[in-house]
């Protein structure tokens, strides 16, 4: 009995046959039938359906593609594309989404240890202090954020929430990742009295 792959590959017609075409999608010889005028088979036909949805998504994205400028870094990026933001561009939203978690997870930390919380942007503290170590003084980059590095910013608590400190505004500030292990959960610092 003849294997049916030899069959498969004898049934099949020479590119010289009068009546072979060449496939669309994948540049096979085949003879046509009925149903299949185009394309060789139905995985030809549904490659060549998906070429043409993606084509159709490309037009209609160019129709309605428009370029804006970042609030934050100002590049210019098309809304269409990104993490649900319309007015920032993907690194930035993603920045953003970050700090809403870390800000989250201070807060819900608080809570779980008694303390009044609000939400708290570390960002806002490191604006509002210069982005300057309160204890040393030091000049805390922007970029060190949540490296290993000495001078990296980090979110202090004035009054630690271990001895009744609450998570606010007032009560935190700006120190270099140095300090902020060497205070450890002593209260060093000035509160604010503003806010």
């Amino acid at each position: 009995m003849k294997c049916r792959c030899d069959w498969a590959v004898a049934k099949r017609p020479a590119a010289t046959s009068p009546s072979a075409k060449e496939c669309q999608v994948c540049a096979a010889s085949f003879v046509p039938t009925r149903s299949s005028r185009e394309r060789c088979s139905r995985a030809c036909d549904l490659a060549h359906a998906r070429v043409k949805a993606l084509e159709a998504a490309l037009e209609k994205h160019r129709a309605e593609a428009r370029q804006i400028a970042c609030e934050e870094c100002q590049c210019e990026f098309c809304p269409l594309y990104g993490l649900g933001s319309t007015t920032l561009c993907a690194p930035c939203a993603e920045q953003r989404s970050r700090a809403q978690k870390r800000a989250n997870r201070l807060k819900r930390k608080a809570v779980q240890r008694g303390a009044t919380a609000e939400p708290v942007d570390p960002f806002k503290v490191f604006d509002r202090d210069g982005w300057r170590c309160k204890l040393c003084g030091v000049r805390t980059p922007k970029e060190k954020r949540g490296t290993y590095d000495d001078r990296a910013p980090e979110l202090d608590h004035i009054i630690p929430l271990s001895v009744g400190g609450e998570h606010s505004y007032r009560n935190t500030q700006c120190a270099c990742r140095k300090c902020n292990a060497e205070k450890s959960d002593r209260p060093l610092g000035q509160l604010l009295l503003i806010g």
